[in-house]
């Protein structure tokens, strides 16, 4: 009887024993996904990408007008006013996403002979690839050539440090270098007007501070003198404390002013002041190697989905195909 019933015991079967028995069928899908992973490496445009790195210098205007590193760097730790932001890196990153920002990249001149717009416009009209993606796109030609110029300009905004790294595409590699000058270029300029619309504004306000300073001081000294002359030869003591208060108050809006007077004249010295948006730590040079496609990832990319793809179809035809077992 137990001979009988070993008759019908399920023989063993592991998938590694599948997938060895098939393993010309890996051998085969593998080898035509190492074929496809060199025609995409040959097919696809290299793109070079060439790189800066730019850091803010916060204290920079405050040392020129004459505060010492320690004091200017406390004044920008506790800047929490209208000057919030100036500093902060993600200034720059919203400039550098800006569609505005790309419009102003495509005037860039390529070469003395076009500009970046007409540039792109002829390349997505050589490149196959190109062509097959304008194909899926809805976009006007414009806006397709300014999501493009949006695309091939990278950034990285580093909140430990405040240092921007600035990255430019292109499948020049030269092109790729002045790509990224140029950007930075605009971006100093972006920066810097922005900044000077900011200092006339706070110029504004520190003028009219000191305005409604001197104003109340003005009025501080009157109220004092016309008191005096009239309760000059009084000793009481609630003459005299009055005196003593309206002292105290002519005192203490004399501070005032002072102080609103030193901030209206160095926000002034600001204003005249032409100091850098910001120092470049490392400047951008011609790329010499491409940074994609590279050829051993296309590979390792397309050998990994054979993989899986026919270690699926091996499993999904012993479990459901002909060969599964009754």
């Amino acid at each position: 009887m137990s001979q009988g019933a070993s008759n019908f015991e399920t023989p063993t079967w592991t998938v590694r024993q599948e997938c060895w028995k098939r393993r010309f069928l890996y051998y085969w899908t593998c080898g035509t996904a190492v074929v496809l992973a060199v025609l995409m490496y040959c097919i696809v445009p290299s793109e070079y990408i060439a790189q800066k790195k730019i850091a803010d210098e916060p204290t920079e205007t405050d040392l020129l007008l004459g505060l010492n590193r320690t004091t200017a760097m406390i004044k920008k730790s506790m800047n929490t006013g209208n000057n919030e932001g100036l500093k902060n890196p993600e200034v720059y990153a919203q400039i550098l996403s800006s569609r505005h920002f790309c419009e102003q990249l495509a005037t860039i001149s390529i070469n003395g002979s076009t500009d970046y717009y007409h540039y792109l416009l002829q390349q997505s009209q050589d490149s196959y690839i190109d062509r097959i993606s304008r194909w899926f796109s809805t976009e006007p030609e414009y806006d397709y050539i300014i999501s493009r110029i949006q695309e091939k300009i990278k950034h990285n905004v580093s909140l430990k440090n405040p240092i921007i790294t600035i990255q430019a595409a292109d499948r020049e590699p030269h092109i790729a270098a002045l790509l990224a000058d140029s950007t930075t270029s605009r971006l100093q300029q972006a920066i810097t007007n922005y900044r000077l619309h900011r200092k006339k504004q706070d110029l504004l306000t520190a003028k009219r501070n000191e305005h409604d300073a001197a104003k109340a001081y003005q009025t501080a000294i009157r109220r004092y003198a016309q008191y005096v002359d009239a309760h000059g030869k009084s000793n009481d003591y609630q003459t005299q404390s009055r005196i003593s208060t309206l002292q105290h108050n002519v005192k203490l809006l004399s501070e005032i002013y002072k102080e609103k007077s030193i901030h209206r004249a160095r926000t002034q010295a600001l204003l005249q002041q032409q100091a850098p948006s910001f120092i470049v730590l490392i400047n951008a040079t011609t790329p010499q190697e491409p940074a994609s496609p590279i050829l051993i990832v296309n590979i390792l990319l397309f050998t990994f989905l054979a993989f899986v793809f026919t270690s699926w179809y091996v499993l999904y035809k012993r479990s459901y195909g002909k060969e599964a077992i009754p």
